[in-house]
């Protein structure tokens, strides 16, 4: 085989057939120039061509070329999935759930937090036992505002609000649970709350905060 006539003496990088010099095409496996020979064409369009000798020995290296493929193209629609499954999901959560998006929307949740937690105590059960009936209402009203203060993140005064009267509402509740006094200005405070559910209403808990500041600093 005269393949010292070639120009470039090189082996070529791929599989296929290729001049051999002597006008005939040989076949090149990757490695080493092979037996197989053929006519070359009249034509200079040369395609790598497995013959029929060497297609068991291309077979397994496809089969696993495909596998990869396949297990790669299967991890990509996993993830694109899990990444759509996870914004619907998401996405129904949060509308379920919809934020506070306003100073004026956040007055009127902190209000209803009032009437929901104390319109069903009547002031004289409040008589009765303040401290420790006040201590678990307290405990509620400040865990329904540390919830509004998670919901108004986008409204900083409406946020700061809800924190301070969380703490308050914690205060107040330890404050009474040992001390027993200042009955008159909670029931005041009750009253309010009270009416606020027949219509006459309370603003951001007004009445009911500026009783509990009372009861606590005098």
């Amino acid at each position: 085989m005269a393949l010292g006539s070639r120009r470039d003496t090189r082996p070529p990088m791929r599989p296929g057939w290729y001049p051999d010099g002597e006008g005939r095409l040989r076949y090149f496996d990757g490695h080493i120039w092979t037996d197989s020979l053929r006519q070359r064409p009249s034509f200079a369009n040369f395609v790598s061509e497995v013959p029929a000798s060497e297609t068991s020995f291309r077979q397994p290296v496809n089969r696993r070329r495909r596998f990869v493929r396949l297990v790669s193209l299967l991890v990509v629609a996993l993830l694109v999935g899990g990444i759509i499954a996870q914004l619907v999901i998401f996405g129904v959560l949060g509308s379920s759930s919809p934020k506070i998006q306003s100073l004026a929307g956040y007055r009127r949740a902190a209000g209803g937090v009032c009437a929901s937690v104390f319109a069903g105590v009547s002031v004289s059960e409040l008589e009765r036992n303040t401290g420790g009936l006040l201590n678990t209402k307290l405990s509620q009203s400040a865990s329904a505002f540390s919830v509004l203060a998670s919901e108004t993140k986008s409204v900083p005064e409406a946020n700061a609000l809800a924190a301070n009267w969380s703490d308050l509402a914690i205060a107040w509740a330890r404050y009474l649970r040992d001390h027993k006094t200042h009955v008159e200005s909670v029931v005041t405070a009750m009253r309010a709350v009270q009416s606020s559910v027949t219509g006459v209403g309370i603003k951001d808990c007004a009445v009911f905060t500026s009783a509990a500041q009372r009861a606590v600093l005098s």
